[in-house]
């Protein structure tokens, strides 16, 4: 899922200061501010910190809807500071809003204000000291109305006032995990018995999105793959099960009523006998929702909130297991949607001509290829119209989008045929022939998913790509999410489902083949540019103490969850390119994406990949970047010298950081008393290298990654 941009990130929580005199201190982003009154507190469960990138909301008690928050970001995750957020903000603004010259706490600012859903927010934007902070306050629009307490919440911006920030502690050390341990953790965590797999699935939907109502039948064979399988422990959603039979007889069950939407509750099926190895029985499963609306309470600032939902205006599901599946999830799935007619309904697989009788049409989907999802099936339904284009490659795309959306639908169709036509290209074809990207309406924040031979897309921060081009320095614009957003959520068709890679690294594939992406409609520059903003706001976002490896499953449970996997993979990808050269990292890319198939095994089948195309032995480079935490801490020395009897430079680089060495490839700029600018490619493969280098004249300057894409810091800089 797509989730780039600055202001959607999540952080891990801090403490504060107050005074009884309702002053509080806040430490986390040097500033102080004076509140309306004593019941005024920092709210634990939403102000979070992760390194640099800070979220802190005061609000009177728990209702946050009256708040005075602070969202402090490093320069390379802020993007165009408030002109981004306002780009954000126009799909919910009732007016459009305006972005000012301004001042806040003697500082000059970006203002704005803004009306939306009943809320009404002024909100200040400030850089300082390379970081970029919102200063927002919002209640409820009659609050503001009302003479007193309006002038009790404009009075919180001309109590803020800007303090030097406090001395930061010695750097910690990274997390020193060994690749080992972590090698033993991802196989203790896969390792899993499997007593029986679904074959199949035969799947009938009827909606009804006017009542918001769904059922659903299900009938699904299962095969034995050990002796005596006396019970099913599937997953599935909070429907409401009316029957689960085999054979004409029903069959008793648990669910643990847990399934909230994205997390799969339990669902256990007790069969009328043990079943042996080899042995196949056939099950059906109905289950209904009188009122399908499917959502999951996250963070204040993720931009996912429904996951499900059945409307007269829209109706989709996503993350929603509205049918049981086991963990494997790898059966052929049909699947025919029932809706009045009017409307289209719309998955996954191989289409099947429509049928219509008495008022209703039935859509229906084929996919007969069996291998592991990562989520269930999708659907989605609206008065659609459709836009459909063909890659060179063969790969069909089609675009469902409301009337009235036809430039944004074909804006989407011409993106998605262009990347398609380049993953094709460097990733081979799809095992399915056929895309579907929908236009989807949630009642609540935005959505961009990937689904099997799906993509769910919702119109509101994303929707008008006229005039965007490729810019690699503006990744968290919202023009530029825009206009990568369909890129990104096509490019898991390859990397999170024809080959199952794990979520954390899928997440940053899909965001390296956006920079590839850029690379060919702007060129290389503006690739560099991308993979510069991806290394910068991982280094500048995760405390060394927060950080994780990316191949630990703990790594799911870390606040840097976003920064590793969308933002450090991409850099580690480039540097893998660099070392490689084009030729030999293409290649090995091509194979690890036509050959992958168990996503337990996909950090050694990625590595085994770029090995055999390279002929080079990659263990210590995944080592370090795949199964460690943390980056090169760089000190660097230089001296001039002679070579041959000219000037030359010899210059010493050593890594000081408590993990690796990391293994590293990348350029270092020597500028002579001269006036010339000279770059060198390094090779960093030890603790310490010393390289010597031939000048036209002496040396007087030396900087290691000019371009800020390598994973490192250099010391004293």
């Amino acid at each position: 899922m797509l989730a780039r941009c600055a202001f959607l990130v999540l952080f891990a929580a801090a403490s504060f200061q107050g005074t009884p005199g309702h002053k509080f201190v806040d430490a986390e982003c040097a500033l102080e501010v004076e509140l309306p009154g004593s019941d005024w507190v920092l709210s634990e469960q939403h102000s979070q910190v992760t390194g640099k990138v800070a979220v802190r909301i005061y609000a009177p008690g728990s209702d946050i809807g009256t708040r005075f928050t602070v969202v402090q970001l490093p320069a390379a995750l802020a993007g165009s500071g408030l002109k981004a957020r306002a780009e954000q903000l126009r799909a919910v603004a009732e007016e459009e809003i305006s972005v000012t010259a301004g001042e806040i706490g003697g500082v000059a600012a970006e203002r704005m204000e803004y009306a939306a859903r009943g809320f009404f927010a002024i909100e200040y934007g400030v850089w300082r000291e390379g970081l970029f902070q919102v200063i927002q306050v919002s209640a409820p629009a009659a609050d503001w109305e009302d003479a007193e307490k309006g002038a009790a919440l404009r009075a919180i911006f001309d109590s803020v006032r800007f303090v030097p920030r406090a001395a930061g502690a010695a750097p910690a050390g990274f997390d020193a995990t060994s690749p080992e341990e972590v090698r033993a953790l991802r196989g203790r965590a896969g390792a899993e018995s499997r007593p029986f797999a679904i074959r199949s699935h035969d799947l009938a939907l009827d909606v009804e999105p006017a009542a918001g109502r769904l059922a659903c039948r299900d009938r699904f064979v299962v095969e034995a793959l050990a002796d005596g399988v006396e019970s099913l422990e599937l997953v599935q959603s909070q429907l409401d099960i009316d029957a689960i039979t085999a054979a004409g007889g029903s069959l008793p069950f648990e669910a643990d009523g847990a399934g909230a939407a994205g997390e799969g509750g339990g669902l256990r099926i007790q069969l009328q006998a043990p079943l042996e190895r080899g042995q196949i029985i056939e099950l059906v499963y109905q289950a209904h929702a009188d009122d399908f609306f499917f959502t999951m309470e996250q963070k204040l600032v993720a931009e996912v909130e429904v996951f499900g939902q059945v409307r007269e205006h829209s109706s989709f599901s996503s993350h929603v297991i509205y049918y049981p599946i086991d963990r494997w999830n790898d059966a052929s799935v049909s699947i025919s949607i029932t809706v009045p007619e009017g409307y289209t309904a719309v998955s996954g697989g191989e289409a099947v001509p429509p049928e219509t009788r008495d008022g209703r049409i039935t859509f229906a989907y084929r996919t007969e290829e069996r291998r592991i999802r990562q989520l269930p099936f999708g659907f989605a339904i609206g008065r659609y119209e459709a836009a459909r284009g063909r890659t060179e490659g063969g790969l069909d795309v089609e675009v469902y989008f409301p009337a009235g959306a036809e430039e944004r639908g074909a804006a989407y169709l011409d993106v998605a045929l262009r990347a398609g036509a380049l993953f094709q290209r460097i990733m081979g074809p799809l095992p399915w022939k056929r895309v579907a990207i929908c236009v989807v309406d949630p009642e609540r924040k935005e959505t961009g998913v990937s689904l099997p031979g799906q993509i769910l897309l919702s119109g509101g921060f994303f929707k008008d790509l006229e005039g965007v081009e490729p810019d690699g320095s503006r990744l968290n614009d919202p023009a530029m999410m825009g206009y990568l957003l369909v890129p990104d959520e096509l490019s898991h068709q390859w990397n999170f489902y024809a080959a199952p890679l794990p979520n954390e690294l899928a997440e940053g594939v899909s965001t390296y083949t956006n920079l590839l992406f850029v690379e060919q409609e702007g060129g290389h520059a503006e690739y560099l540019e991308g993979v510069g903003v991806c290394a910068g706001a991982y280094l500048d976002a995760v405390a060394p103490e927060d950080d994780v490896a990316l191949a630990n499953p703990r790594l799911y449970q870390s606040d840097a969850y976003r920064q590793v996997g969308f933002c450090k993979v991409p850099a580690i990808l480039h540097g893998l390119r660099q070392r490689l050269g084009d030729e030999a990292f293409f290649a090995a890319w091509k194979r690890a994406f036509t050959t992958l198939r168990e996503p337990e095994e996909a950090y050694a089948e990625f590595q085994a990949a770029f090995e055999e195309a390279s002929g080079q032995d990659l263990r210590s480079f995944f080592d370090g970047w795949f199964f460690s935490a943390g980056y090169a801490l760089v000190a660097v020395r230089f001296a001039a010298t002679e070579e041959h009897g000219a000037p030359a430079v010899e210059v010493t680089l050593r890594q000081t950081q408590n993990t690796g060495p990391f293994e590293i490839d990348c350029e270092v700029e020597v500028e002579t008393a001269g006036g010339e600018k000279v770059r060198f490619p390094a090779a960093l493969r030890a603790v310490e290298e010393t390289f010597t280098w031939p000048l036209p004249a002496l040396p007087v300057k030396v900087t290691v990654d000019p371009d800020g894409t390598a994973l490192l810091r250099v010391a004293g800089a």
